[in-house]
């Protein structure tokens, strides 16, 4: 039972798939249209209808939602017309549907014959494409890489356009830009082109306005023989350097120096001249004004009384000036090849030598180096020497040059006048050493005659007697300070390195009292260095100007008082300054002569040669002393300048 069930389900189905499936192809390929397709299809349908009417028997639950038929023998009925009748329907769209079926087989075979047909045409037609197409692909590909290649040619072509047009504008810069003069000038002499610096050196405005000139009229007369002769040469292929002179558009003359070299055509032949000028006027006034003033030194070396002399980095004499037979009676061409040494005397050889050893090693100036030379004669000569180092411009040392000087009679003077100097000091120091005791003893018995007419005087006759011993002391200050004057530079240490702090500071003690009496502010500023000096004298100097500064005060101001110090350059700068009395501007040249007073006996104490003092002890250290002042009642400022040497290099010569 169950397998007639699931056999009747299966037909049923398979049924249903083949309606199904006609129905879609028909709607598909548009079959629904044809009488043949709808009666098949219709077949089908009615067999599908009777086995799901077979199938439902089979299922009673079923049959009471269809309304098919009451009896069996309906429902039979039924089942045999939908059989029967769903196959008479389809043996009828059979049979309209297989001549249809027929003509589309011959239609197939014939369109099978055809498309053969087509496609052995296709074939041919697309193996003969091919052919064509492999032949225009090589033709293609000839006409790509000819136009690559033409394409890179025109690039190439471009690029060395664009090259050549940089360098045109590179070399046109180069022209236009540079400092001296480039210009080009055909066979006829005629200016074809030129930059801003030759117009400049023309004082041409522009090209056109030098071309109406040819070259050759700017040169002066007395050059265009050569320059002709230059530009023929240069025509000829050759190159050539001349130096003229031009005059200008506006008159102004000036020298050049031109290089001259040929340009040629693409055939080789020369075309045109190139010019490099440089303007070299400074260049020949510089060797005009040397010409002149080596005419103006050698006349200034044959005419001067001192003769000059050049040595060789050995200090061997290379010239010497003919003045030095005034001198020592030699000529000329008899000291050459010669040393200074060879002049002297063997001891005053090797005194210089050692001197002259030192002087070269430092490659430096020197000056008023004193030596004694033997004159041909055999008397002795004493020259004073200066000279400086001959270094070339890449710094190589080739000896010295420079003067000497025959000092013989001024050292004559010399020693006769420090001879009498001498005296003179020893004359002043005993006058004022033995003065000084029988001064003593008159004020001694003044005083003791006083004493024992004590009852007989009246006050007039007493103030005599004042009078009279007060002159004797102020004498024998006097006498005391000529005596102290005298002594400078003849007594004492020689110049020794101190500090000059330490020494302000011993000053400072011994004045100490006068500055506490004057309730003076006292100041020390700057840098104080270590000094060559004689130690007395400098702290005495320095007492007498601070002294000076805390005497001098005017009453009701608290005198201020400045020492300042300092280094400039190879001199030790000493300064004073007060704000006391001041000195009146036209008396300052009196304040350093010898018992001059700028202020009264009875205001201010004194003797009237300390300052005096300090200018000798300035002078003695080869310095200077000077002061300033504003004006009476301003203060004023004294200042000592000494030279310091390098402590390093003095060997107390």
């Amino acid at each position: 039972m169950n397998f007639d069930v699931e056999l009747e389900t299966l037909r049923a189905l398979v049924t249903a798939l083949i309606v199904l499936y006609l129905w879609r192809a028909g709607r598909r390929e548009q079959l629904h249209q044809h009488k043949g397709w709808r009666l098949i299809l219709a077949g089908f349908s009615l067999i599908l209808f009777a086995s799901l009417l077979d199938i439902t028997d089979n299922f009673p639950s079923l049959n009471q939602y269809l309304v098919i038929g009451k009896t069996p023998t309906e429902a039979f009925l039924e089942k045999l017309v939908g059989y029967l009748g769903g196959f008479i329907v389809l043996f009828i769209g059979l049979t309209q549907w297989f001549p249809i079926i027929s003509r589309l087989r011959s239609a197939e075979i014939e369109l099978r014959n055809k498309a053969a047909e087509l496609e052995s045409m296709v074939l041919s037609r697309t193996a003969n494409l091919l052919q064509k197409t492999e032949e225009l692909e090589q033709e293609l590909k000839l006409r790509t890489e000819a136009e690559q290649h033409a394409q890179a040619i025109g690039i190439a072509l471009h690029e060395n356009q664009q090259h050549l047009q940089e360098s045109k504008n590179h070399l046109r810069a180069i022209f236009d830009t540079e400092p001296e003069c480039v210009k080009v000038v055909d066979r006829n002499g005629q200016l074809l082109d030129m930059n801003a610096a030759g117009l400049a050196m023309l004082e041409a405005d522009s090209v056109g306005e030098a071309q109406q000139h040819t070259i050759i009229n700017f040169i002066l007369p007395e050059y265009r023989a050569p320059f002709v002769a230059l530009h023929e040469r240069v025509m000829s292929g050759e190159s050539g350097i001349l130096e003229f002179e031009v005059t200008g558009l506006r008159g102004t003359r000036r020298w050049l120096e031109t290089h001259a070299a040929p340009m040629r055509d693409a055939t080789g032949k020369v075309a045109m001249l190139l010019g490099i000028a440089r303007d070299i006027t400074g260049r020949k006034r510089t060797e005009m004004a040397l010409r002149e003033s080596e005419a103006r030194f050698r006349n200034l070396v044959e005419t001067t009384s001192d003769w000059i002399w050049e040595v060789d980095e050995n200090i061997v004499f290379t010239y010497v000036s003919p003045k030095i037979h005034d001198i020592l009676g030699y000529e000329a061409a008899e000291i050459i090849g010669k040393t200074p040494f060879d002049l002297m005397l063997p001891d005053e050889a090797k005194r210089v030598a050692d001197i002259a050893g030192t002087i070269a090693a430092t490659r430096k100036p020197f000056i008023n180096l004193e030596n004694t030379s033997l004159h041909k004669n055999g008397h002795p000569v004493v020259i004073e020497t200066s000279g400086v180092p001959v270094i070339d411009t890449e710094g190589k040392f080739h000896g010295y040059r420079g003067i000497n000087r025959d000092i013989t009679e001024r050292k004559e003077y010399e020693e006769e006048l420090k001879r009498s100097n001498t005296e003179l000091e020893q004359f002043s120091y005993a006058v004022s050493h033995d003065m000084r005791q029988p001064l003593r003893m008159i004020s001694s018995y003044l005083q003791l005659i006083e004493m024992s007419l004590a009852d007989q005087l009246d006050g007039k006759k007493r103030g005599y007697f004042n009078i009279a011993t007060e002159g004797a002391k102020r004498i024998d200050q006097m006498l005391g300070a000529l005596l102290e004057y005298s002594r400078v530079g003849r007594m004492g240490d020689p110049p020794t390195w101190i500090e000059s702090r330490a020494v302000l500071d011993e000053a400072l003690q011994f004045i100490q009292p006068a500055i506490a009496e004057a309730q003076a502010r006292l100041n020390i500023t700057g840098d104080w260095p270590r000094i060559l000096v004689r130690h007395d004298e400098i702290q005495r100097l320095i007492q007498n100007l601070i002294g000076n500064a805390a005497k001098y005060r005017i009453a009701g101001r608290i005198p201020e008082i400045t020492v300042s110090s300092g280094m400039v350059r190879n001199e030790w700068h000493l300064c004073v300054a007060d704000n006391g009395v001041g000195i009146i501007p036209d008396q300052i040249n009196r304040l350093f002569k010898m018992f001059q007073r700028l202020q009264t006996r009875t205001a201010y104490e004194g003797t009237g040669i300390g300052l005096a003092l300090c200018r000798k002890i300035a002078e003695h250290h080869k310095g200077r002393i000077w002061a300033e002042s504003a004006g009476e009642g301003r203060g004023s400022k004294f200042c000592i300048v000494l030279p310091v040497p390098q402590e390093s290099n003095y060997s107390g010569r």
